[in-house]
């Protein structure tokens, strides 16, 4: 956790149009959980998914 120190929100995307956030608190917590940020705080970094996209070039990644 020291070495990220940051939150890390992800919003996905299925086949279907529908989209869910998540985050990866690495700063206090250590905790994997659905929404944009731990309550009251705000996330370090984005990161913007479609499905299936693995390096097929339409991710977009916005860090902060």
């Amino acid at each position: 956790m020291k070495k990220g120190n940051a939150v890390f929100a992800f919003m996905l995307k299925n086949k279907e149009g529908q989209t869910d956030s998540w985050y990866i608190d690495l700063k206090d917590k250590g905790v994997v959980a659905k929404g944009d940020a731990p309550e009251g705080k705000k996330a370090d970094g984005q990161s913007f998914q479609e499905p299936n996209c693995s390096g097929c070039g339409k991710r977009k990644d916005f860090f902060t």
